[in-house]
């Protein structure tokens, strides 16, 4: 009985010792359980970089050729060799390497005291537009759409632009428009194509319409001349009164 007793207080303690081996108290033992997982610190998330507005891309430079199919008809010997093209604008510099020995006149009609006529083309629009008209090939510009045309400078627009009157339009007018004797002077050259890359003038009474169209009347009917004119640079719906003279009302004959 006694040695029973001895067994199992040997027993017990031997149980004692193996629980603390295995991790009671405060000892390290060889198994330990996993502190609980603690809440990760969330990643810090930059603020959205707003992307730099995309470049509009530039126009190529033969873009006037392409639009209009210049270049098959280019290829097909039409370089407006022969004709005469009257670029009623801002002047055309003489000397530009597109236009250099192509101008034939400089036709002034506007105020000596108040604008450089020592200077071709002060403001530069009638240069660039002669150049896209009918310029040689030069460098990286491959030329205008009429390469073989001469050019005859009828300068009607001032070194500084006029104030709009608040319309959005430029200004209003009534009576004719003052380019008779431009149109009889482009006639004397034999210009056939005449190049209007302007507006700014607008009206709205039918007399007026009827004495713009009288102007244009001689250079078109008796000299079989064309004549062209901006539609705008607005992308609006309607064209200006200039560009929509041949329909508008009032126009006879």
């Amino acid at each position: 009985m006694e040695r029973t007793m001895m067994v199992r207080s040997a027993l017990a303690s031997a149980l004692a010792m193996a629980l603390t081996a295995c991790g009671g108290g405060g000892g390290g033992g060889n198994v330990r359980i996993d502190p609980p997982p603690t809440t990760p610190t969330p990643p810090t998330t930059p603020p959205p970089t707003t992307p730099p507005p995309a470049k509009p891309q530039e126009p190529a430079f033969d873009a006037h050729l392409s639009v209009t199919n210049a270049r098959a008809a280019q290829a097909a010997g039409l370089t407006g060799q022969g004709v005469r093209i009257g670029i009623v604008d801002s002047g055309v510099q003489r000397n530009a390497a597109a236009l250099n020995g192509r101008v034939l006149a400089n036709l002034n009609y506007i105020d000596p005291a108040r604008n450089n006529l020592a200077v071709d083309d002060v403001v530069g629009h009638g240069t660039a537009v002669a150049s896209l008209a009918a310029g040689a090939a030069v460098g990286s510009w491959p030329g205008g759409i009429a390469p073989g045309a001469q050019i005859v400078s009828a300068r009607i627009i001032a070194d500084k632009p006029p104030v709009d009157d608040g319309s959005g339009k430029g200004n209003s007018f009534s009576g004719p428009l003052g380019v008779a004797q431009v149109h009889q002077d482009l006639i004397s050259y034999n210009v056939k194509v005449m190049n209007n890359s302007w507006g700014g003038l607008y009206w709205t009474d039918l007399p007026t319409t009827a004495q713009v169209a009288a102007e244009y009347r001689p250079f078109v009917i008796s000299h079989g001349g064309l004549v062209v004119f901006a539609a705008g640079n607005d992308a609006r719906a309607e064209p200006s009164s200039l560009a929509a003279l041949p329909s508008q009302q009032g126009v006879a004959g």
